[in-house]
């Protein structure tokens, strides 16, 4: 009896060697991503790669209060370009124009549980011309959110609004990490609870969930692994935490559609996998980046007949 199958056909474009280290990644489009980057010299700067170019865009980004490098940016897509929301800026960068609009964030930063401040971090989403959608870093776990908010614009700057979101820890978790987006009127996230990071455990949690009427509802539970929504609003992509590491594909409805191996040859390229934190994909191409090295590598689906 034949039987049709989903495969994959992928091919790296592009491999980038940028002078700054990947702390951000969002895909604007099948040929253009901006990268949030950092190096030693305590110094910040978007990086536009477009179809092998690579563009340093000159603007100085905020120092972080306790001072070095700013890694802590929440990174958004906008009709015109980009955006990124730092402890006190808001910044949107138009592509055509080429111009920077800046916004002060005038309140305090919003805080934990335990009073401590925390900030955004990796992921943002416009949700309409005034208000954005903020996820937060988790004060404890550097580089994990546990949190997101509202950021609200008006004539005099930004305001962050109470937390819509805070992630609770279950008892046998020690490790939190989670990342939301707003599409089509929902406002959905994926978490993940983990004792130990790249060991598979029984009582880990990887759930795709949504929050409608002020109630969170599990819309799936799904393989185990960093959790990240595309920006091109289609996808949440998982990136397994355990061998064989893979990018699976799930609709917004939370169905698996396919997997993508993390090949070196053909999807990965020179980046650690193991290690791979940033990612986004755009229609159909991935956006990689570890370190100093960034891989763009496009892809397709195809049905083939097993007999």
């Amino acid at each position: 009896m034949e039987k049709k199958s989903l495969k994959i056909k992928s091919k790296i474009t592009h491999q980038y060697t940028l002078p700054f280290c990947v702390h951000g990644c969002l895909a604007l489009s099948n040929d253009m991503c901006v990268i949030l980057g950092t190096n030693s010299g305590e110094l910040s700067k978007f990086v536009v790669l477009n179809s092998g170019t690579v563009d340093v865009l000159d603007y100085e980004v905020p120092s972080m209060e306790e001072g070095g490098f700013n890694y802590r940016g929440a990174l958004f897509k906008t009709e015109v370009g980009f955006g990124c929301v730092f402890d006190y800026e808001l910044v949107e960068y138009d592509l055509r124009k080429r111009t920077f609009k800046i916004t002060s964030i005038k309140d305090s930063l919003p805080r934990d549980e335990a009073k401590r401040k925390t900030g955004p971090y990796r992921a943002a989403v416009k949700v309409n011309k005034k208000e954005y959608l903020v996820t937060l870093q988790d004060h404890f776990h550097y580089f994990k959110t546990k949190y997101f908010c509202t950021l609200k614009k008006n004539m005099l700057g930004a305001r962050y609004e109470p937390f819509i979101y805070k992630m609770q820890r279950a008892t046998f978790s020690s490790t939190v990490d989670c990342h939301a987006t707003y599409t089509n009127g929902r406002l959905l996230f994926h978490r993940c609870e983990y004792g130990k990071m790249l060991a598979d455990r029984d009582n880990d949690i990887s759930e795709f969930c949504e929050i409608s009427n002020g109630r969170e509802n599990v819309i799936a539970t799904v393989t185990k692994g960093i959790g990240r929504f595309s920006s091109d609003g289609e996808h949440l992509l998982i990136r397994t935490y355990t061998k064989p590491y893979v990018f699976e594909f799930y609709s917004l409805k939370g169905r698996k559609l396919f997997t993508v191996p993390m090949t070196p040859k053909r999807v990965i390229g020179n980046i650690e996998k193991q290690f791979l934190e940033f990612f986004d994909k755009y229609d159909s191409t991935l956006w990689m980046g570890r370190n100093y090295n960034v891989t763009q590598t496009r892809f397709e689906t195809f049905n083939s007949i097993d007999s």
